[in-house]
This record gives C-alpha cells, structure tokens and sequence, in this order.
C-alpha cells in the first residue's frame, strides 16, 4: 500500500512525497506531496477515481507527524454514503 523508500524512512517514495493507504478503497487514490509537507500548513487533499471523489482534511499538526514519519490516520468526507479511513506512514 505503501511506496518503497530509503531505510531512513521506510514507505515514503525518494522524491518525499507520501501516499496514503485507503480503508475500504475501490480505485481511489491520493497523495501529500513534499512541498505540502515541507510548507507545514493545513491542506485538504482529494482522493481521486473510484468514479467519485472524497476529500481528506489534515491540520497543520497531522502535517507535521507525516512528515516526521508518524502514522496519521483520518476520515474522508461521506461520498455516496460512504466514507474512507486513509492511512499516512
């Protein structure tokens, strides 16, 4: 579910850009890039495909443990009658 790293932070790709893992998922996908990381602000990202789209709202401190390679766990909006549990880390 995760991209392959460096052993100094298994699961991020090189570029430091981290994918989330999505409970549940039927083709959705989305991803943190590094520069959302590195400006360390909230961002409210899209999980795409699956033929709809959910989003999933990070605060500056969820941010911030992504990027310090903690695990960061968070519901998507409610699409269709459902919701995702996405997985960063």
């Amino acid at each position: 579910l995760h991209a392959c790293g460096d052993d100094s932070n298994p699961g991020t790709p090189a570029n430091g850009d981290v994918t989330g893992a999505i409970g549940a998922n039927h083709g959705h996908a989305v991803t943190i890039t590094e520069a959302q990381i590195m400006a360390g602000g909230a961002v409210t990202l899209t999980l795409a495909g699956g033929g709809h789209t959910h989003t999933v709202a990070l605060n500056t401190s969820e941010v911030g443990q992504i990027g310090a390679g903690i695990q960061v766990s968070k519901l998507s909006t409610d699409t269709n009658a459902h919701q995702h549990t996405v997985t960063f880390n």
